[in-house]
């Protein structure tokens, strides 16, 4: 897509005098593998990390192996973000229906359709991002713009993601997180219809819940699978091809201390009904596993 090459009978790229429309190829072989890698970290490469920090040090890594000659670093704020991985919907209808076992038979409320469209065009707009071949600044800064676009267009569908967790998070009895779900969806739909005051309310609230119990009193960041990455679980076949990670070990017993009492309650729906009290890494594994595409692989 950014070179002008043609691939032989073993799968390597040779290249060709037909320039047109294409960037020309070099026939560097090191060029080559430096462009493929930049291809790969800004078109194939997700990350999530709880850690802001090692966010930024993951795109300062992704930069330096790909650095190439003449060119600036590749844009990657797109696929790389922060946040809880454990603690989120991996489902868009988990939101679009405000229920952690959505039906996908109930009929879609004012907010639920706006979520949906804001979902679409910001999956449009991420295309269009994926497109743009980097040759100088001005490309890396079109690139940024677009993904703001997106970004604003998913603002208040994550908001209300985070409304609904906060909500599954800080309520132990299943009536009254009934009758706050009831309550989030008449806000959500007032909100949609350009309430500044209700969307206010919404933050307010959400960082409240999400801050019960936390050992630290900080706001929890939950991630939003498919709100963060829609183009991998809104397409066929959805979810990745593969995750690769490392993550922290805690005996069952010590999850609580570390996370809270309500953070341990809400593993319960990640578990899919594992007995016991199994260790922090596999909450870890069983979200991976329920991310990938088939035949997929962590």
């Amino acid at each position: 897509e950014a070179a002008s090459g043609q691939i032989d009978d073993e799968g390597r790229i040779r290249a060709t005098d037909d320039t047109a429309g294409f960037e020309p190829l070099s026939r560097d072989t090191e060029e080559r593998a430096i462009l493929a890698r930049r291809l790969i970290a800004e078109r194939c490469l997700y990350g999530v990390d709880k850690n802001p920090l090692a966010v930024e040090l993951a795109k300062l890594s992704l930069w330096l192996t790909t650095l190439a000659k003449g060119r600036p670093f590749g844009f990657l704020d797109h696929n790389l973000r922060s946040g809880d991985s454990l603690l989120g919907i991996n489902d868009l209808g988990q939101l679009i229906e405000l229920d952690m076992k959505p039906k996908g038979k109930a009929q879609l409320r004012l907010f639920g359709r706006t979520i949906r469209s804001a979902v679409d065009k910001a999956l449009t707009l991420r295309s269009q991002l994926r497109l743009i071949p980097i040759r100088d600044i001005g490309d890396v800064e079109a690139m940024a713009a677009l993904d703001a676009q997106s970004r604003s267009e998913l603002a208040l569908p994550g908001l209300i993601a985070d409304g609904l967790i906060g909500v599954v998070l800080a309520e132990d009895r299943a009536s009254e997180a009934a009758v706050r779900i009831t309550a989030l969806a008449t806000m959500a739909d007032e909100a949609v219809g350009g309430d500044a005051n209700v969307r206010t309310h919404l933050l307010e609230q959400a960082t409240s819940d999400l801050a019960k119990d936390a050992p630290d009193g900080i706001s929890r960041h939950p991630f939003h699978w498919p709100i963060e990455f829609p183009e991998v679980f809104l397409r066929d076949n959805s979810g990745f091809d593969a995750v690769i990670g490392n993550p922290p070990f805690a005996g069952g017993r010590h999850i609580t201390g570390l996370l809270g009492e309500r953070y341990y309650q809400w593993l319960d729906i990640i578990r899919n009904k594992v007995k016991g009290s199994p260790d922090l890494v596999i909450f870890f594994f069983l979200r991976a596993a329920s991310m990938l595409r088939p035949q997929g692989c962590f």
